[in-house]
């Protein structure tokens, strides 16, 4: 029987403590994106970019990310407040909020051409627009495929196509893979990351727990008793302090790219990002 793992003591201190900090940080944030699009600076980049076709994009995507990881953060911090601790629901929560704040930091990234940000808006809309295919909407996604061809059409920025001929993106590069984008964002190693980069420590991590993967169902498992010969009874625990680390993972990455569209707005990201221990 699957139950929520009861904390000690000291772990529901712990707990308690990183269940207000992130409540606070996932609304401050929320706050804080409302107030950055609420009056843009017209010399800013963004104001910049919606003045051209497409030229939105990028942000449009951004922004959407940001504020669906900040939900699930919210989401999070409102499950530790309750005082339970469920083995692998919460990996479910925070692998959401990690890849959307990756997929966002991607679009913001600073220093790339304006070209290149387009061809990036139009690729992240084109991924979009095939999950909307695949959920049986295939005639609005076609069309809506037709006009984002003809719009980047007229930008000049080229289709990638595979051998079929099947639309794969916009410009040089594409889309790319969730777990080699935050390695890429989060490059450092160490013994607790089995010398992965903390990105795609993280991400496999919580994605193992996300789609039932047996190893993940059996991690951390304590071997109870043994009722008969080949036959081990374990319970199930899940590691608080591995918890606190993919949970700071994501929220730094999710700080990393609102801190980019601050500096895309013409603002300045003040807090410091929360680390849970």
């Amino acid at each position: 029987m699957l139950t929520f793992q009861p904390a000690t003591g000291e772990e529901h201190a712990r707990i308690s403590s990183a269940a207000s900090e992130l409540r606070d940080y996932a609304l401050t944030s929320a706050e804080f994106l409302a107030a950055l699009l609420k009056d843009v600076p017209p010399d800013s980049q963004l104001t910049q970019a919606y003045s051209r076709e497409g030229g939105g994009w990028a942000y449009d995507g951004a922004v959407l990310k940001l504020s669906g990881a900040q939900d699930h953060l919210l989401a999070v911090s409102r499950l530790l407040a309750s005082g339970e601790f469920p083995r692998y629901a919460l990996h479910t929560l925070i692998r959401a909020p990690l890849e959307g704040a990756a997929r966002a930091a991607w679009l913001l990234e600073p220093g790339i051409s304006d070209s290149r940000r387009l061809a990036r808006g139009m690729t992240e809309r084109l991924a979009n627009l095939l999950e909307v295919q695949r959920l049986g909407h295939a005639s609005h996604a076609r069309n809506r495929m037709n006009e984002l061809t003809k719009a980047a059409m007229r930008r000049s920025v080229p289709p990638t196509k595979d051998k079929k001929g099947r639309l794969l993106g916009f410009g040089s590069e594409l889309r790319p893979d969730a777990t080699k984008l935050l390695g890429k964002l989060l490059p450092e190693t160490s013994p607790t990351t089995n010398g992965l980069s903390l990105g795609e420590f993280a991400y496999r991590s919580l994605s193992g727990r996300s789609h039932s993967s047996l190893w993940a169902l059996i991690y951390n498992a304590q071997p109870i008793g043994r009722p008969r010969p080949g036959v081990t009874l374990a319970a199930m625990t899940a590691s608080l302090d591995e918890v606190f680390l993919l949970l700071t993972t994501a929220v730094r990455v999710h700080h990393m790219a609102l801190d980019l569209l601050a500096r895309a707005t013409g603002g300045r990201l003040i807090a410091e990002t929360p680390s849970f221990t």
